[in-house]
This record gives C-alpha cells, sequence and structure tokens, in this order.
C-alpha cells in the first residue's frame, strides 16, 4: 500500500512538474565560465603580452568566484526576467568589474513577448541605464544534438549585434530544447521554438545546470526610462576621446 501512494506521489509530481514547463512557469540556474585567453605568435614577445598574461590569471580567478553561483532566469506565461548571482549587486571589486569586460553581456533583462519588449540594465560605472534591445536575432537553426539536463537539445548559431559599437557583430553558437516550448533564454538571447540551455561565445560559456518549477520571481520590468544603441556608441567615443 505505502509503495503504491509513493508511486502515485511521484506520478502527480511528475505531471505537475511537467505542466509547469509546457505552461512556461519554471526557473533555470546557469553556470557561468570564461574561456581560456589565447595568445597570439604574432603578440608574444611585445609589450601587449603581459596584459594577456594578466588576463589570463584574472581569468583563474574569476571562474573560481563563480563556481558555486548561478544567474537565473525566472519565467513565466509570456515575460521572463534575468539576474546574476546576488553578490555581483553588491560586489564593486576589481575583479568583478573584468568579469564583466569579459563576460560582456548585461546582468539584468527583462523580456516580454506579448509586448515584444527586451530591456537590459547595463552598468556603466558611473551610473546605471536601460536599454531597449530591438534587434530580431536571425537564427540558423542545425541538426546537431546532444543531452543536457536530461533534454534533447539542437544548435543554433546567429550573429548578435555587438552594443557599443556600430556595425560589429559576435557570433553565438547556443543549444536549445523543443522540450520546453518557451523561446526564452538567459541574458537577452532568445527567439528560438524551446528554452536555451546553453550559449558558448568566443569569450564565455553559459549553461544550465537546473531547472526548479514554479518560477521563483515574477517577471516585471526593470524601468520605463530606457535609452537606445546611439546613447552607447555615444558613450564608447567619449571614452575614446578620454584616452587621447
Amino acid at each position: 500500500m505505502l509503495r503504491n501512494e509513493i508511486k502515485i506521489t511521484l506520478i502527480v509530481i511528475l505531471i505537475s512538474h511537467c505542466a509547469a514547463l509546457a505552461q512556461c512557469d519554471f526557473q533555470i540556474k546557469y553556470k557561468a565560465s570564461i574561456n581560456e585567453i589565447v595568445i597570439e605568435d604574432s603578440i608574444r614577445q611585445t609589450d601587449q603580452e603581459k596584459h594577456f598574461v594578466f588576463a589570463q590569471k584574472m581569468r583563474v580567478k574569476i571562474n573560481a568566484m563563480y563556481k558555486d553561483k548561478s544567474f537565473t532566469l525566472d519565467v513565466k506565461n509570456d515575460a521572463s526576467i534575468f539576474k546574476p548571482p546576488t553578490f555581483m549587486e553588491v560586489d564593486n571589486s576589481t575583479v568583478l568589474k573584468l568579469a564583466d569586460l569579459f563576460l560582456s553581456f548585461p546582468k539584468k533583462v527583462y523580456i516580454n513577448k506579448t509586448q515584444n519588449l527586451c530591456i537590459e540594465e547595463t552598468d556603466l560605472g558611473f551610473e546605471k541605464v536601460y536599454y531597449e534591445n530591438k534587434q530580431d536575432i536571425k537564427w540558423q537553426i542545425l541538426k546537431e544534438e546532444k543531452q543536457i539536463l536530461g533534454y534533447t537539445a539542437q544548435k543554433a548559431i546567429a550573429q548578435v549585434d555587438v552594443k557599443f559599437k556600430e556595425d560589429e557583430t559576435q557570433e553565438f553558437e547556443v543549444w536549445f530544447t523543443k522540450e520546453i516550448p518557451c523561446g526564452f533564454g538567459p541574458s537577452n538571447i532568445h527567439g528560438l521554438p524551446g528554452l536555451i540551455l546553453e550559449i558558448n561565445t568566443k569569450n564565455y560559456n553559459l549553461k544550465a545546470h537546473q531547472v526548479i518549477t514554479p518560477a521563483k520571481e515574477t517577471p516585471k520590468p526593470l524601468s520605463e526610462d530606457l535609452v537606445d544603441k546611439n546613447y552607447f556608441i555615444k558613450m564608447n567615443d567619449k571614452v575614446k576621446e578620454m584616452k587621447y
């Protein structure tokens, strides 16, 4: 009798979990790691080499800092909110600032599919600004598949705009699963016919390690006071002027 009750309980939990995923009501936890920095032969034995060696040492420290920390993506119905580990919001260390440069993605992102809205929070050091990202990512879905957390994930690639620069893109390789039919993903990467479980770029890897139902937080807009891409381009130009 007890064994049957346990079986029924497990079945009910499984059904509830699957229903929550299908209805887009869950939290995904992701781990981040910085990729190894390759020093090209043309840079060796030049003044630039020491900067790359320093960056490599910082990479090791940053990965150790992230080891037991998670970025979270809460999804509820047609909206999502992506957030960094709590310590990143209060720590202002040099190592953490370098981590921001390596990762190069916004740490807080609100997406609402019904309103076709993507709002990013960006810390410029002297102020936090909120940017409406209007890019429509053009995905190329490939046939390659692999398993992530027991889900069948499919590969897709795209060129994504670099925020601070005009007419420059970065290649993204992602793995998404149609078994969770919600077109969200970590940071500002989304728009596929399923949840994005992993992101790979030249600089970093971001991979899901836990799926929790239901969502722990209801997604809400970050701000109504928004800037556009021209703001970042102008800020980047000002920084360049200050250097010379």
